[in-house]
């Protein structure tokens, strides 16, 4: 039998456990056929979820707001989905993505397309580990175009911590 010797794991058995110690023994040790389990990290383990949406969007224009930083949470992005339909009388050169990271505002994700070229895309971008934008900052969308319809759907996820 293998002798528990770290203080906060017996503290954390005890807790998690729920072992009231006025009636039970906290047990330290651990019997041959039990497998401990446990998370290595658990301030790691974060929930994603919708950070910013921008939907519908069908004009030209540059920093086109995505998502809005806080000045008291980092931004940990883990997916970015971004979805667009234009007719054949868009002239849409250019689309693209940018957040600030490091202080230095980065373009994360691009598309180019021919002109007058009807088109349907869907485009999924996963980052692990997460992709860190400085706090404060905001994440923002430039489109390229000025003429046709060009219809924009982006949607990111990830977390937030402090």
């Amino acid at each position: 039998m293998a002798t528990i010797n770290n203080k906060d794991l017996t503290k954390e058995l005890i807790d998690g456990a729920k072992i009231q110690l006025s009636f039970d023994d906290v047990p330290g040790r651990l019997a041959s056929a039990v497998v401990p389990t446990m998370e290595v990290n658990p301030k790691l383990l974060k929930k994603t979820t919708y950070l910013g949406i921008l939907s519908g969007r069908a004009s030209t224009g540059s920093g086109i707001l995505v998502y809005r930083g806080t000045d008291d949470k980092k931004v940990n992005i883990t997916n970015i989905n971004i979805a667009n339909v234009q007719d054949a009388t868009s002239d849409n050169v250019l689309m693209s993505l940018k957040a600030t990271i490091n202080g230095v505002v980065r373009t994360i994700w691009t598309k180019r397309k021919a002109t007058t070229t009807a088109v349907t895309t869907n485009d999924n971008l996963y980052f692990n580990p997460a992709l860190k934008i400085d706090k404060n900052t905001d994440i923002i969308m430039d489109l390229l175009f000025t003429a046709g319809t060009s219809i924009l759907d982006v949607s990111i996820l990830g977390f937030l911590e402090d």
